[in-house]
């Protein structure tokens, strides 16, 4: 294992829920308005707390930076970045991944890009806020509120 494995392991991550967060996800907790921000806000939470193993496409931290960097200096855009990357590791965008995701044929290169990471790294769920951006089986995709629901629910049925 390397560091960042290690380290991350010893926060508390979880490895039986390995989740990839689609960059809208995190744009929308941090600069969105509405019922949709407060859902995208609970589940960003849930994984700053270490509650879910999480992942952000290799892909997705160059659109991040330039969202940040739009509000706010360069040095604060990095300064956030490296507090998600306390808690996010990063799935890598390999040759094969953007073979896969091309091949797609997807109109948006992000989506494919973050969907076929995903299978690569062999993770189980995909959050974002547009599940229908992602038209093809293999992982499973939902919203942030049917994620915090079905982990309501989860907890709700262990014994206490």
């Amino acid at each position: 294992m390397d560091n960042k494995t290690n380290a991350s392991e010893s926060k508390g991550f979880r490895n039986d829920i390995r989740v990839m967060f689609d960059a809208n996800v995190i744009l929308c907790a941090l600069f969105g308005q509405g019922a949709e921000r407060e859902w995208a806000a609970a589940a960003l939470a849930l994984a700053q707390r270490g509650r879910l193993s999480v992942y952000l496409c290799a892909g997705a931290v160059a659109s991040l930076y330039e969202e940040l960097v739009r509000v706010d200096a360069p040095a604060a855009a990095q300064h956030q970045l490296a507090a998600l990357r306390e808690c996010f590791r990063v799935a890598a965008v390999t040759e094969a991944v953007v073979d896969a995701a091309l091949a797609l044929g997807w109109p948006y290169l992000e989506d494919a890009l973050t969907y076929q990471s995903a299978r690569n790294a062999g993770l189980d769920l995909l959050v974002s806020l547009d599940p229908s951006d992602f038209p093809v089986d293999g992982i499973r995709v939902t919203a942030p509120r049917q994620l915090l629901a079905e982990l309501a629910t989860e907890t709700e049925s262990q014994p206490h």
